[in-house]
């Protein structure tokens, strides 16, 4: 199996898990009307995997039922059915890192844990940078260097040597060094390949995409291929690097997205209406809790800690 493959497999399988989390919530709620019960049973009626997945999360959830009870008990101002549906999406999590995560971890010579970053001088001279959640393997050969992004983002300071080109592999886009400083970040599906100093020459699916240059970003999608190039990013794309996360009228989605890669535990959203606000702010790594507060006053939400492991705004 190609690492396209995989890719492709390893969303498919995510994507159905979560529509299972979601599925066996709605159950639970027992607010499904006539309507989504027949889309629920179009939808279980789909696959093996669907019927599989939803029976797993089935399972599993009744575990979970007691330890909901006693949470409930100390959130009055939370209701019982949002308290179901955001522990549905925690186990959901949970299990999709079972199942995706240890297999990168285990094929990586380097990784780093959510809220983990980590240096790594190479033997070349180069000096990567990992940030949270990243698992990455390295191929050095006399002909080449190679890094294989399996998970998460790196920036590539890269030593120059002109015998052996320097590339960063990810699904099935391949990003060659053509001077010292970029990163990538993979996730879902999707990279993007943003450049500090130098260039760097990007291909997707063996198909040349184009050349970049500093203070340019590209976006790429496995099925979709290369987005318009933007312009004008600066040291915001690894603000991540200097203990800080920037954003710039950036979705209340992608924005809760961000902060779960830099802390334990699941921060997830349960306003929808307010999924596609705008954030922009700067906040610490350090010091999340306060930007999520934040973040949720701006935003005229609330939060609530479910247990140890789940924070909702609502």
């Amino acid at each position: 199996m190609n690492v396209a493959d995989s890719a492709y497999r390893t969303s498919d399988a995510d994507a159905i898990a979560n529509e299972a989390a979601h599925w066996v919530a709605r159950l639970e709620s027992s607010r499904m009307d006539e309507h989504e019960r027949r889309a629920f049973m179009a939808w279980i009626k789909q696959s093996p995997e669907h019927r599989a997945r939803f029976f797993e999360m089935r399972k599993h959830w009744q575990g979970l039922s007691s330890a909901s009870s006693a949470v409930r008990t100390r959130t009055t101002a939370f209701r019982a059915p949002a308290l179901r549906y955001a522990a549905a999406i925690l186990l959901a999590v949970g299990l999709l890192s079972w199942h995706f995560r240890l297999p990168d971890r285990l094929q990586a010579d380097f990784a780093t844990a959510p809220g983990e970053s980590k240096t790594v001088q190479l033997s070349d001279g180069s000096t990567l940078y990992l940030n949270a959640d990243t698992a990455l393997a390295i191929a050095f050969t006399p002909q080449g260097r190679q890094i294989r992004l399996l998970r998460g983002e790196v920036e590539c300071r890269v030593a120059h040597d002109s015998h052996r080109p320097f590339a960063v592999v990810t699904g099935p886009d391949r990003v060659t060094a053509l001077g010292t400083d970029f990163s990538v970040y993979r996730d879902s599906g999707q990279t993007t390949v943003s450049v500090f100093e130098s260039t760097v020459q990007i291909e997707h699916a063996d198909h040349l995409v184009g050349v970049l240059n500093p203070g340019q970003q590209q976006h790429l999608d496995d099925e979709t291929g290369a987005a318009p190039l933007v312009n004008g990013v600066g040291d915001d794309a690894r603000a991540w690097r200097y203990g800080q996360l920037v954003f710039t009228a950036k979705s209340l989605t992608d924005v809760i997205a961000e902060l779960n890669r830099y802390r334990p535990g699941k921060l997830v959203l349960m306003n929808r209406t307010a999924a596609q606000r705008k954030v922009s702010g700067v906040f610490n790594i350090n010091d999340l809790e306060t930007a999520i507060q934040t973040i949720a006053n701006t935003q005229q939400l609330r939060t609530v800690r479910l247990g140890a492991w789940l924070t909702a705004i609502y």
